[in-house]
């Protein structure tokens, strides 16, 4: 899949900013309770859950995309509201979703929390602050849905907080990013997975025990690295199931250019432990674990 330089229209129809400020246009909502009422099952096959803190700017471009997913898969959407101090869960409830509440911080337990309230068969997993494409679901599935298979991850790409429809930047830093995903995923995916993009059985996930809620950071790579137990655990890299976030992770190194460096020298020393399997225990470093 070769990177856009240019965002596609459909994104930019869920940035709702106006003057390049987030706002909810009053109708939408009264579309999404009615859109996610009509999609409202007992016995989902697929759980969609995402995650929330603090994310009000976001929170209705993930709902709304997910909303909107064409595919042939009964699906629920469950947001766990991570004790945010802003209107992230007013939000949530007024567009209908189905919102459950975590009071202790971090990330793993919110994800836990969903876990354990989830129906489906499978549950993929998402992020507040992402933008899904309406074939996203089904993308996922046509790979999880198979014998062998315990869980699949797909791809992210980035838009300016700027709202610039132009990303050559973002572009060259995907190309890179996506050829290093693909080397770790041959003996590695775990290094590759991440929790914006991220399915598996839910069987396997609750024989593992769940999220591993001591880590702070890396739960996914966790949660991936225990799945390998139960089968196979496979890149999704249609363009069809990118999705799509603002670009804010990138800024804590500074500019794009600078990122990108900082990401190609760490990867490069890194390329011999891609190569083999982790042997042993579980490793991260002691900043992703929980004092």
């Amino acid at each position: 899949m070769f990177p856009n330089f240019v965002v596609p229209g459909w994104v930019k129809k869920y940035w709702f900013v106006k003057n390049k400020e987030s706002f909810y246009p009053e109708n939408i909502f009264n579309e999404l309770n009615e859109v996610i009422s009509k999609n409202n099952v007992e016995n989902p096959i697929v759980s969609v859950c995402i995650v929330a803190y603090n994310e009000e700017k976001n929170i209705l471009r993930s709902i709304a995309s997910l909303a909107n997913q064409k595919t042939k898969y009964s699906f629920e959407l469950i947001y766990v509201d991570n004790n945010s101090t802003d209107n992230t869960k007013e939000i949530m409830e007024k567009a209908g979703v189905k919102v459950f509440s975590q009071p202790k911080k971090g990330i793993s337990n919110a994800r836990q929390a969903a876990l354990e309230v989830a129906k489906g068969k499978f549950y993929l997993c998402g992020d507040a602050d992402c933008i899904y494409p309406p074939t996203w679901l089904e993308e996922m599935m046509k790979k999880l849905d198979n014998n062998g298979v315990a869980g699949v991850y797909g791809r992210v790409a980035f838009y300016s907080h700027n709202y610039t429809s132009l990303r050559i930047g973002f572009a060259l830093y995907e190309l890179i990013k996506y050829w290093i995903h693909d080397l770790r995923g041959i003996k590695r995916p775990e290094l590759s997975a991440g929790g914006a993009s991220f399915g598996f059985v839910k069987e396997y996930a609750d024989k593992i025990g769940g999220w591993n809620t001591t880590l702070k950071r890396g739960s996914d790579g966790y949660m991936t690295w225990k799945l390998k137990d139960y089968g196979k655990v496979l890149p999704v890299r249609s363009a069809k199931s990118l999705v799509w976030t603002v670009d804010r992770s990138l800024t804590r190194d500074g500019n794009l250019f600078v990122s990108t460096l900082i990401r190609i020298w760490k990867e490069l020393t890194r390329i011999p432990e891609y190569l083999t399997k982790q042997k042993g225990d579980y490793k991260t470093i002691d900043s992703n674990k929980l004092k």
